[in-house]
């Protein structure tokens, strides 16, 4: 699994690559601002907070020049862990939906 995220639009500026489960991209030194992202392998769920909260975009093996591209409003993306698969099953993934009054 590995997934590379860039500050900048169209994967320029600073980047984070990740191998493994991420709960808080400022603790690798990376702002919460993400505008591309390149996955290089397998599928992710990725969270616009820390500690795999907020809200929930899965990114499959492709690149997202821009974050329209995975369906998000801003570029704020702040923790992201890879789906595993087991015999071909996805193994434990939660949506949540959350209705503001």
């Amino acid at each position: 699994f590995q997934i590379v995220f860039y500050e900048g639009k169209c994967f320029t500026g600073r980047k984070l690559e990740v191998r493994g489960d991420c709960d808080n991209f400022q603790d690798r030194g990376f702002m919460n601002r993400v505008n591309s992202v390149r996955v290089e392998s397998g599928a992710w769920i990725c969270f616009d907070h820390p500690d795999f909260k907020g809200q929930q975009y899965i990114l499959e093996h492709g690149e997202y020049p821009e974050f329209q591209r995975w369906n998000s409003h801003n570029d704020h993306m702040a923790s992201c862990k890879p789906v595993r698969m087991v015999h071909r099953h996805i193994l434990n993934i939660n949506i949540y939906i959350y209705t503001y009054v």
